[in-house]
């Protein structure tokens, strides 16, 4: 199934979800010039499939004066926190010329407030045990398999 999205419901959305692409990317089938999705909004609308929720107030999607940003940025931050400690949000730094992991904030999320997509929508309590079996299966795991390797590959001569 393919993640399809709809942005015209953000405030301001032609200016705040594009930009103009500064060089081609023929791999991308990009040519200079070009309006492009920024980073920004592409982060968020795959994060929707993470989050098991949308910056969208679609009706029964979330409990009776639940808001909808805050409830997406205490989402991020729980995923965050077990599983992404640098942040989920990737920035250009040009004074590093590298991309850089950061923590996202909750003005940036506001800024895409409406934005939809067809992922699947969790509760919260689907969301949290969803996010607790990734840390379970992809960091726990792998720690005590990195623990456990060195004794397994060891080998003795006498």
């Amino acid at each position: 199934m393919s993640l399809d999205y709809e942005l015209a419901s953000i405030k301001d959305y032609k200016a705040t979800c594009f930009k103009v692409a500064i060089a081609d990317s023929p791999m991308d089938g990009i040519t200079k010039g070009d309006k492009v999705l920024t980073g920004e909004v592409r982060n968020l609308i795959w994060l929707t499939m993470i989050l098991g929720m949308d910056l969208a107030e679609k009706a029964g999607r979330l409990k009776k004066g639940q808001d909808v940003v805050t409830e997406f940025f205490w989402r991020v931050k729980y995923y965050e926190r077990l599983l992404h400690p640098k942040g989920v949000s990737t920035k250009y730094d040009s004074s590093q010329r590298l991309w850089v992991d950061q923590p996202i904030t909750l003005k940036e999320i506001k800024k895409y407030e409406g934005l939809y997509t067809n992922a699947s929508q969790r509760t919260r309590s689907q969301f949290i045990k969803h996010v607790n079996e990734l840390f379970q299966t992809g960091v726990i795991d792998k720690e005590v398999k990195a623990l456990r390797e060195p004794e397994e590959t060891l080998t003795v001569t006498a």
